[in-house]
């Protein structure tokens, strides 16, 4: 059991980077995210083309830090890896909201004008 809150731990807790970030800082955020993106891959609750998408760049950050890259390159998946990450959290949330808009209520709904 200790194991897995550490593994959560882990995997839940990005890399503290200065200004400007170390190569090695850099390195350890890829990892990071090569992990929530493996993590997000598993996640039943997902759908196919999201878990695929995630697994897919995992992979490419795997193979970008076996090739000894620079931080431009560090850099660079970072940005696609976080875009990526941004848009499947905004997708998990806007498909977990309740129908229609936020401050628009159905019409019928308790204060919707009703003409009689």
């Amino acid at each position: 059991m200790l194991g897995a809150g550490i593994r959560s731990w882990l995997v839940r807790q990005p890399p503290v980077l200065s200004v400007p970030p170390t190569h090695g800082q850099l390195r350890r955020l890829c990892r990071y995210q090569a992990r929530e993106l493996r993590r997000r891959a598993r996640d039943p609750q997902r759908g196919a083309e999201p878990r695929r998408r995630a697994e897919e760049q995992a992979r490419w950050i795997r193979d970008v830090l076996r090739h000894h890259p620079l931080n431009d390159d560090l850099t660079r998946t970072i940005r696609q890896s976080a875009d990526l990450l941004n848009k499947q959290e905004i997708g998990r949330l806007s498909s977990a909201s309740p129908a229609g808009s936020p401050g628009r209520r159905p019409a019928g709904a308790a204060g919707a004008d009703q003409h009689v």
